[in-house]
C-alpha cells in the first residue's frame, strides 16, 4: 500500500507540524503580556523584553514553515525549544526560591529566561536540522555516483560487446557474402546485395552506439580545437568512396574551427550517409556548404530526395525503438548539443531537404 500525498495536502501538513514552534512564539507573548500586568519596568523595557523575542520566535516558525526543510523535523526543533527554555528559566526559578537573593521582577525574569532558551532552541533545533539534510543529501548524491558508476561499467561492457564481438562477426558476414556475390547473378545478387545493406546498416548502428556511449562517459572538459574544413572534407570523400553514384559539390572554406571532440565525424557521416540512404533519385545528388559566422560555423547538407514526411519530421532527432532514420540522427543532436550546438531541419520538401548543424567557433 502506497501513500500519496497531494501538494495542498503537504502544505497543510507542512503548516500543522509547525504549530509547536508557533505555539510557543504565542505562548510566550501571552505571557509576557500577564507578566506585565505584574511588572514596574517601563513600557519600553517591557517591549524590550516581552514582546520581541516571542514575536521573533513566530518569525522563526514561518521561516521554518517555507523553507526546505522536512516537517519530521519540527517536532525535534520544538523539543530543543522546550527544553532549553526550561533550562535556562530554572535559573529564575532557583534564585526566586533562594532566601538569600532578591529580584525585583521575578514575571519579568521568568519571561525572559524562556524567550531567551526558546529562541536558542530554535536556533539550534535548525541547525541539527540542516546538518540532517545535508548529511542526507550528501548520501543521496553518493549513492546516485555509486549507481552512475556501476551503469557505466554495465555500458562499458556493452560496448565491449558491441565493438569486439558483434562488429567483428558481422564484418566476416559481410566479407563472406561478397565473396559469394562475384559468383551469382539474377535475383540471388540481388538478395546478396541486399543482405550487404542490412549488414553495412547494423556496423553502422554499432558505431553510433559506440559513439553515444563515449560521449555520455566523458566530460565537456575533454572537447578541445577541432578542425571543421578538415572532417567535412574526409567524410565527404568517404561517402564518396561508398556511394560512387552520388554527385556531390562542397563549399567548405578552409580554416573553420569548432569545439568539438574525436566524436564529430560522427555528426556528419551520418547526416550523409542519411541524405543518400533515403534518396531515390537518379542520380542522388548532395551540396555542403559552411558558412561563418563571428562567433558559430553552421553547416547545412541539401539533397535533391523526396523531402521527410511530416509525421516523421515531428521526432526527427528523438530516440525511439525503431524508426525510418535510426539511431542515428539521435546520436546527431546528442553530440551537436554536448559541443553547444544545434541542429535543425532548414526546409524539406518534394525537391529536398537542407539540415543545417550550427556549432559555435573556436579560434585556433
Amino acid at each position: 500500500m502506497s501513500l500519496s500525498l497531494s501538494p495542498t495536502r503537504y502544505l497543510n501538513l507542512r503548516t500543522w507540524s509547525a504549530v509547536p514552534i508557533g505555539a510557543f512564539g504565542i505562548i510566550h507573548l501571552i505571557g509576557s503580556a500577564v507578566a506585565f500586568l505584574f511588572s514596574s519596568q517601563q513600557p519600553a523595557i517591557h517591549l524590550l523584553f516581552f514582546g520581541i523575542p516571542g514575536t521573533i520566535i513566530l518569525g522563526g516558525a514561518y521561516w521554518v514553515n517555507q523553507s526546505h526543510l522536512s516537517p519530521a523535523r519540527y517536532r525535534r526543533i520544538a523539543g530543543w525549544m522546550a527544553i532549553t527554555a526550561i533550562g535556562i528559566a530554572l535559573v529564575p526559578l532557583l534564585m526566586i526560591a533562594s532566601t538569600s537573593i532578591t529580584i525585583d521582577s521575578p514575571p519579568l525574569a521568568i519571561v525572559i529566561a524562556t524567550g531567551v532558551g526558546g529562541f536558542g532552541g530554535l536556533l539550534a533545533g535548525i541547525n541539527e536540522a540542516l546538518a540532517i539534510e545535508r548529511a542526507r543529501d550528501a548520501e543521496r548524491e553518493r549513492l546516485a555516483k555509486d549507481h552512475a558508476e556501476e551503469q557505466r561499467e554495465r555500458l562499458e561492457q556493452l560496448n565491449h560487446l558491441l565493438r569486439h564481438d558483434l562488429a567483428n562477426d558481422l564484418t566476416v558476414i559481410r566479407g563472406r557474402t561478397e565473396l559469394l556475390l562475384d559468383d551469382v547473378d539474377g535475383e540471388t545478387a540481388t538478395e546478396l546485395e541486399t543482405v550487404i545493406r542490412q549488414t553495412d546498416a547494423a556496423i553502422e548502428l554499432i558505431q553510433n552506439v559506440r559513439a553515444y556511449l563515449e560521449a555520455t562517459r566523458n566530460d565537456e572538459d575533454t572537447l578541445t580545437t577541432k578542425s571543421l574544413s578538415t572532417v567535412l572534407e574526409q567524410e565527404v570523400t568517404s561517402l564518396q568512396s561508398a556511394y560512387p553514384e552520388v554527385h556531390v559539390e562542397t563549399d567548405i572554406p578552409a580554416g573553420v574551427t569548432v569545439r568539438a571532440d574525436a566524436l564529430l565525424p560522427s555528426v556528419f557521416s551520418n547526416l550523409l550517409r542519411n541524405a543518400v540512404v533515403h534518396n531515390p533519385s537518379t542520380p542522388p545528388e548532395i551540396h555542403v556548404a559552411v558558412a561563418r559566422e563571428d562567433a558559430t560555423a553552421t553547416v547545412r547538407i541539401t539533397d535533391n530526395g523526396p523531402g521527410i514526411p511530416d509525421h516523421v519530421l515531428e521526432n526527427l532527432f528523438e530516440a525511439a525503438d525503431q524508426g525510418d532514420h535510426g539511431f542515428g540522427l539521435y546520436l546527431v543532436k546528442t553530440l551537436t548539443e554536448r559541443y553547444g550546438g544545434s541542429v535543425t531541419v532548414e526546409a524539406t520538401s518534394d525537391e529536398g531537404t537542407t539540415i543545417a548543424v550550427t556549432l559555435p567557433r573556436q579560434i585556433a
